[in-house]
């Protein structure tokens, strides 16, 4: 989102579009597939030398699910979008564009899954149990786990 604040208007300037969100390099660290052009609706203000921009961003992103590995799409919003910059030269582009990935990448789910209720994958063979049960054995733990056997002196 490029805004040249020497074109807005002293009450501000409401913008809406589009901005590629460009966060596939991310997906290493994220369980990121894809996700769409961010849509935004702020309203933009030169205010004492700073450049305000407030309001809204929203996406679609397909994630990969933390449990079972499947890929869902989901909805991404954050309603309080506020950046602000320090404008040098008003009649310059100020480039926003690493706020709105900021933003959108805060906004993702820390642990994205499928559905609250994914059932996940099975520990010893993989099946994914939300479309089938696995035929393994129920694991029985011992009472006491990993404390059986300890010696207190």
């Amino acid at each position: 989102m490029r805004i040249i604040p020497a074109q807005l208007p002293e009450d501000g300037l409401r913008l809406t579009g589009k901005e590629p969100a460009d966060l596939e390099e991310i997906h290493d660290d994220v369980e990121i597939d894809k996700v769409n052009p961010v849509n935004y609706d702020v309203l933009a203000q030169l205010v004492s030398g700073h450049l305000l921009v407030r309001g809204a961003l929203k996406t679609r992103a397909r994630l990969i699910c933390a449990r079972c590995g499947q890929v869902f799409s989901h909805t991404v919003t954050e309603p309080d979008f506020i950046a602000e910059r320090e404008v040098a030269d008003p009649h310059q582009p100020v480039d926003l564009t690493s706020e709105v990935r900021e933003s959108i990448l805060l906004a993702l789910p820390t642990q994205p899954l499928c559905r609250a209720t994914c059932r996940g994958l099975c520990p010893r063979c993989g099946s994914n149990l939300n479309r089938e049960a696995c035929r393994c054995p129920p694991v029985t733990a011992p009472r006491g786990g990993a404390f059986d056997g300890l010696a207190l002196q």
